[in-house]
Order: structure tokens, then sequence, then C-alpha cells
């Protein structure tokens, strides 16, 4: 489990690809628009957002994001997304990791906020 990284996004795209397909009602993009958008936007969005990856040896069989609100007054709460497992994976533990990785995340970095008032991704 780690976060993923701008030389992920071809791993990152094939999963989010399977996740349009199978359940594109989860997902706010449609499959076709996020097959014709440039690698470089996946890059970009993954060195700006907090998503996080399971991997199983060398490959990407789940995702997970964390999206801080914006607002000041809402900075203490967010939004978890993008979270989806590879179908031969499920039913093994895996978004239970997924899941338990974002909250372990959330908490380190909450505590780094009550004693940091610069906080990156709030």
């Amino acid at each position: 489990m780690r976060r993923l990284l701008e030389q992920d996004a071809c791993a990152y795209r094939a999963v989010l690809l399977e996740a349009l397909i199978v359940h594109p009602e989860c997902f706010p993009r449609h499959y076709h628009e996020e097959m014709s958008r440039p690698l470089e936007d996946l890059e970009r969005q993954l060195a700006d957002e907090v998503i996080l990856g399971a991997w199983i040896e060398d490959e990407l069989v789940g995702i997970g994001a964390f999206a801080a609100k914006s607002f000041l007054k809402q900075r203490h709460a967010g939004t978890i997304s993008h979270l989806y497992v590879k179908e031969r994976f499920r039913r093994k533990g895996v978004a239970g990791l997924l899941l338990g990785a974002v909250l372990e995340l959330l908490i380190m970095l909450s505590r780094w906020r009550s004693w940091c008032p610069i906080f990156p991704w709030a």
C-alpha cells in the first residue's frame, strides 16, 4: 500500500478504466472521456492529489483517494473517493486495507496539522 506517484499513471489509468466499465455510476467521468484524457493529466493528478494504491507483487489491484474540503470552516471534513478494487481481487480484504490506509494517513495529517498551520491537502 502506497501513495501513487506520477510514474504510476499507466497502472492507475488501467484500474480506473476497468472501474468505469464495471461501475460507471460510481465515478464522475465517462469511460470515453477518461480514455481520451492525456497521460500528462493523470500524472498531474497523481502529483497534486493523495491517491493510494494497493499492489500485489507488481500489479496495481486497487485505488482509494481522499479529498479534503476547501472551505476554511470545513477543512476538518472530506470525501473518500475513487475506491475501487479489481474484480478478481475482491473478497480478499483489499478494500478494507485501502480504507484503513486512507484513514491512517488522515490521522497522521490531522496530528501534523495541529502543530503546523500549513496543511497541503486542505
